[in-house]
């Protein structure tokens, strides 16, 4: 899961790529608006799932991306 609840008042955004962690806030909300905040996206995989990256795990997955693209 891309943002987690710890505990009723405690929400953590979490990359489901290397799992780094930023603090959500005290609600949902907050949380989808830190992870919108820090630069993090959502993107579907290849089985349509979604997927919440961290910055670094975004620039990897572009950089794999374009190598690909250039063999």
């Amino acid at each position: 899961m891309s943002i987690d609840r710890r505990t009723r008042y405690s929400w953590f955004c979490v990359c489901d790529c290397c799992e780094a962690e930023i603090s959500g806030g005290t609600c949902f909300q907050d949380a989808v608006a830190a992870r919108k905040k820090e630069g993090w996206r959502s993107i579907r995989d290849e089985s349509g799932e979604w997927m919440d990256l961290c910055l670094d795990c975004q620039k990897t997955m572009k950089e794999a991306g374009n190598h690909g693209k250039n063999q």
